[in-house]
């Protein structure tokens, strides 16, 4: 059984933030980004890692700057060029223009809770395409509630995987295959994307303008927000 926690912090948040929505230019295939340590994203980094898909990658690394020898590899890297703070994570760098798609880390991966945070949040507020480690239909309840995914483009049956170790090698065969991606097509897909963007950033929207408070926003299960 999977959980769905309809009630968020996150969604909705910083909407003054929301960024053009039209053609970009790309530097890069991925934006790679999390600052706390957990073994499921360990293990993604080490894939990007072996397979060179670092090289097509903006990443951040042990953003917290810690000493720790739970990280394979001994770097520290923050796109921010500082130790990235909570009150950081709410805000969409510019690095999310650069990279096509990024690959969102959720909190949840083991605990068969769905709970979206500020990193699906900054997906929509700077227009930006994502593939989602997480646990099993956190891709079925955002469409449940309105908001619009790319499975156009590439296949998202890894959202129905409930097994964790085949959820995340469906995963890695996923992002490798992008990975081949051209930045030219990259940039040819994204234009295509262009209307599910804005009609993400407006559901974002729609969720902004009935937040309860500063804390929590409902959410109905429908097309439609209360």
């Amino acid at each position: 059984e999977i959980k769905f926690e309809p009630i968020t912090t996150f969604l909705g948040q910083n909407i003054d933030m929301c960024f053009d929505v039209s053609k970009r230019k790309f530097t890069h295939n991925f934006l790679s980004l999390y600052r706390a340590y957990k073994p499921y994203r360990e293990d993604f980094h080490c894939f990007l890692e072996m397979s060179n898909i670092i090289q097509k990658t903006l990443y951040s690394y042990n953003a917290e700057f810690l000493d720790s020898n739970e990280y394979t590899y001994d770097y520290k890297v923050s796109l921010d060029n500082e130790s990235v703070t909570p009150p950081m994570l709410m805000k969409p760098g510019g690095y999310f223009k650069e990279t096509f798609c990024n690959i969102v880390y959720e909190a949840y991966w083991f605990e068969k809770t769905v709970f979206f945070t500020e990193k699906i949040n900054k997906c929509f507020l700077a227009a930006q395409p994502f593939i989602v480690l997480s646990c099993p239909r956190y891709l079925f309840y955002l469409k449940k509630i309105g908001f619009k995914t790319f499975d156009k483009w590439w296949d998202e049956s890894y959202d129905l995987i409930y097994d964790d170790r085949d959820r995340i090698t469906e995963i890695k065969k996923l992002v490798l295959d992008i990975s081949k991606w051209s930045l030219e097509k990259c940039e040819e897909v994204y234009t295509e994307m262009i209307p599910i963007l804005k009609h993400n950033q407006s559901m974002l929207k729609k969720i902004a303008n009935n937040r309860i408070s500063d804390t929590y926003t409902k959410i109905q299960y429908s097309n439609s927000v209360i």
